[in-house]
């Protein structure tokens, strides 16, 4: 960790007239971020705690075209998103690959025919450039599939961000030229601030927690990407806007990959109104997502017994061999920011829209992201910088184009129990802004994914190798590291083992 640095980069804001201050770095916060700055704009990317810690680190990873829309004949919809895939598949080479799936209907469901029709229109609406849909009867994946379960199968191509989403956003945030005047700084909260008409800018009053500092920042405009949280920034600054969020809830179980686990399973569920997935990734299988309405935040970051056993219920339908607790490796949750207009008073999220909507104030210089995903990141970007011409602000820098950063190839080094190596920890806390032993364990790496109980172990046997992680972040201070250690192993069993013993 680069302290020093630190320091300097909130010194050198406070000086810094900027163009745009994107509050939220998420996947929206990170990719408009990334955009404004390529265009020229002096821009800053707060976020309060570390990059993709909130349901950008909680996706199913998939870059695809919503093939869910299709049951509300939502051909115009479908028809961008997949355009939308295919802008991230040429613009990040390195980060989005093409990926095969396969769909399996439920039997006695839709038939061969419809489900053809279906898939072909699909293909159509993606102009062609993913492989074209095939009938499949035998497929490798039924050999741990209960095979009366599904007469037929159907592969398509989407595509997928390697090696999780959290790197993913990560790329967009760390691929810029390194100039104070576009600045991404997590863990630096927005804590207050005004518009003042004098002289047309933003004061807006920040928290550093690294730095435990205080410090009050100039920009044109405020642009709000703040996910779930979006609605309570906005009315904090008295911005009132068309468009407000419901939420809907979703747990991933990650389970022991079976050995003939290829490709992602889309599931129909059996009042096929949707789809559950089963996806390979490197050491697990994800299985899920739930999809649950909430109405209190406070409760939707966090999987519970009765999310659990709705999935492990779920699962043993279609396997051949029972999947229990013990298989379980780990656990993912996040909270889907869904844009409605007017009231809500369904029960069930899934029917509501997964795309993005866009706001910009009248009156103030403030533009709002509701909603949104991987797949139309880089439409809202494009969006965002719409707003800002209208705003008649233009950037201060000149364009830049730069050949991309590989970040996807860091210094790596072994963990214990796992096939692939990782980034390095010094690597991170180095050069990616990585703080504590958390964001290493779970953004920076995918070791609390693919390891049991959040890396620890099933017996706590890798707390060693975790102790040497957190020197790195505590500096070497015995009494830090043995705090940071215990803080971890308490956060794990309230959230994992408490849970599971709960839903045994």
């Amino acid at each position: 960790m680069n302290l020093d640095y630190r320091k300097k980069q909130l010194d050198a804001i406070e000086q810094i007239d900027f163009d745009v201050v994107i509050v939220g770095g998420g996947i929206s916060g990170a990719v408009v971020f990334h955009h404004l700055a390529q265009c020229g704009f002096r821009v800053l990317l707060l976020e309060k705690g570390d990059f993709a810690g909130g349901t950008s680190q909680s996706s199913a990873m998939m870059v695809w075209g919503n093939l869910t829309d299709l049951r509300q004949l939502s051909l115009l919809r479908v028809g961008r998103s997949c355009a939308s895939r295919e802008n991230l598949i040429r613009r990040k080479s390195d980060w989005v690959f093409p990926q095969k799936f396969r769909y399996l209907p439920v039997k006695n469901g839709r038939n061969a025919f419809s489900s053809y029709a279906a898939f072909y229109t699909y293909w159509i609406l993606g102009a062609g450039r993913r492989s074209f849909p095939r009938y499949k009867k035998e497929f490798v994946e039924s050999a741990f599939l209960k095979r009366e379960n599904f007469p037929y199968s159907f592969e398509y191509e989407e595509a997928c961000v390697e090696p999780s989403d959290a790197r993913f956003v990560l790329g967009w945030i760390l691929n810029q030229p390194n100039t104070f005047e576009q600045t991404a700084l997590n863990y630096c909260q927005l804590s207050g601030g005004h518009y003042e008409t004098s002289d047309k800018h933003w004061h807006l009053e920040i928290n550093d927690s690294i730095c435990q500092r205080e410090l009050v920042i100039k920009a044109k405009c405020v642009v709000n990407t703040a996910g779930v949280w979006t609605d309570k920034l906005n009315q904090q600054f008295g911005i009132n806007s068309p468009y407000k969020h419901v939420f809907g809830k979703g747990v991933f179980l990650g389970i022991k990959r079976p050995s003939n686990h290829q490709l992602t399973l889309m599931i129909e569920t059996e009042d096929e109104e949707g789809c559950l997935a089963l996806i390979p990734w490197r050491e697990i299988s994800l299985w899920g997502p739930t999809e649950t309405h909430i109405t209190n935040l406070d409760e939707g970051f966090a999987a519970t017994p009765e999310d659990i056993r709705f999935l492990l219920n779920q699962i043993n339908r279609h396997v051949s061999e029972l999947i229990s607790i013990k298989d379980i490796v780990s656990l993912r949750c996040g909270v889907r920011p869904l844009p409605i207009q007017g009231t809500f008073s369904d029960k069930n999220t899934f029917g509501v829209p997964r795309h993005y909507k866009a706001f910009a104030d009248k009156q103030l210089p403030w533009i709002s992201i509701y909603g949104g995903k991987i797949t139309s990141s880089l439409l809202a970007a494009q969006k965002v910088e719409s707003f800002l011409k209208d705003y008649k602000l233009l950037p201060s820098l000149s364009a830049i184009r730069f050949s991309p950063l590989d970040i996807s190839q860091p210094e790596l080094e072994s963990f214990p129990n796992l096939t692939e190596k990782v980034p390095s920890v010094r690597w991170c806390a180095e050069k990616e802004m990585c703080w504590n032993l958390e964001d290493y364990l779970r953004r920076r790496t995918n070791i609390s994914q693919w390891i049991p109980r959040g890396g620890l172990g099933l017996a706590n046997e890798n707390s060693s190798h975790l102790k040497e992680i957190a020197k790195i972040f505590c500096n070497n201070d015995e009494s830090k590291v043995s705090a940071s250690i215990n803080d971890y192993q308490e956060k794990i069993k309230r959230e994992f083992d408490d849970v599971l013993a709960q839903a045994a």
